[in-house]
């Protein structure tokens, strides 16, 4: 039984030992700091998680792989804080200060004997604490900047810019598993049941990590290697705006009766649209994009303006 509760945790931590190599393929300098940092406090979850397997007979030897475990989630999900900060255009060095600031307060607990954590027990399938006095400032310090980029993703999901709104989806979606499965298993345990994050939370950052395995740092910038993969997630909500231009797109192409000359039109409008779009209306870069002159963008953009006015 307990192999089956482990086995989980041991593909999580494989996942994420490959994402490592495959970050260092593409050099750990171009890569996203912050990605680099979520990464590294996931895979030391997954690494003491998986530990935390072998003392389940003994818990009272575990204090230290419990303890590590409270580090490394505290600093995952301040990394995931400050990384939502960064995509959003809005991390500065005096957010840096304070969010650094509020990691040692929830840190500083686990650290000290008897503030955080009293011991550690056994149940059954796995080893959790004993709680001390300030455990709330740990669970603070999971729970809180976990939230808040959920908060932050969501508005910048709607209100941001152009630029901002597919990475701040694709992030959003990223976190709701792990938001809803520490949330869950912290509610039960205010609830008295005896359990922890372990499976639930492997699971959960399984959809985290394959979001993560498309992005790096171009140019100062979050992105995504593949659009394609960035448009099928962020389409899957309903009112964004990928939704609305991979419904556009369908239309078209399930009305074949509009004909080829007028098809080729409209697709050739939703293009322009986008590429506009996602060169934050600089026609210059948006022509780039397209393969044609900044010209032939503007002779195009003044006939649909023509076809537009006459249509009204």
């Amino acid at each position: 039984m307990l192999l089956v509760y482990a086995i989980p945790s041991f593909m999580a931590l494989w996942l994420k030992l490959i994402l490592v190599i495959w970050i260092s393929r593409k050099g750990f300098q171009s890569a996203n700091l912050w990605v680099l940092y979520f990464l590294l406090g996931l895979l030391g979850i997954n690494f003491w998680e998986f530990v935390s397997f072998f003392y389940v007979s003994r818990p009272e030897s575990a204090f230290f792989v419990l303890s590590a475990y409270y580090i490394f989630a505290v600093f995952a999900m301040f990394s995931l804080l400050l990384l939502t900060l960064s995509s959003v255009g809005k991390l500065t060095t005096l957010i840096k200060v304070i969010v650094g600031s509020f990691f040692l307060v929830s840190i500083v607990p686990i650290l000290i004997p008897n503030a955080a954590l009293l011991g550690v027990k056994s149940i059954g399938y796995s080893i959790t604490r004993i709680a001390g006095p300030y455990y709330y400032l740990v669970q603070l310090g999971i729970l809180l900047p976990l939230s808040l980029s959920v908060v932050i993703l969501g508005y910048f999901s709607v209100w941001g810019s152009d630029k901002v709104v597919r990475k701040a989806q694709v992030l959003l979606l990223a976190c709701v598993p792990i938001f809803v499965a520490i949330g869950a298993v912290m509610g039960l345990m205010h609830l008295g049941y005896q359990l922890n994050a372990s499976v639930v939370l492997s699971v959960a950052v399984i959809l985290t990590m394959v979001i993560l395995v498309r992005a790096e740092r171009r140019q100062g910038d979050f992105q995504f290697i593949e659009r394609a993969s960035a448009y099928k997630l962020t389409s899957l909500l309903p009112r964004s705006r990928d939704h609305r231009f991979v419904k556009r797109m369908m239309s078209l192409v399930a009305n074949p009766e509009i004909g080829l000359a007028k098809g080729r039109e409209l697709i050739e409008q939703e293009m322009i649209r986008e590429a506009l779009a996602l060169a934050d209306g600089n026609k210059t870069r948006a022509a780039d994009m397209l393969g044609v002159s900044r010209q032939t963008l503007i002779r195009r953009l003044a006939g649909y303006a023509v076809i537009a006015n006459a249509a009204k």
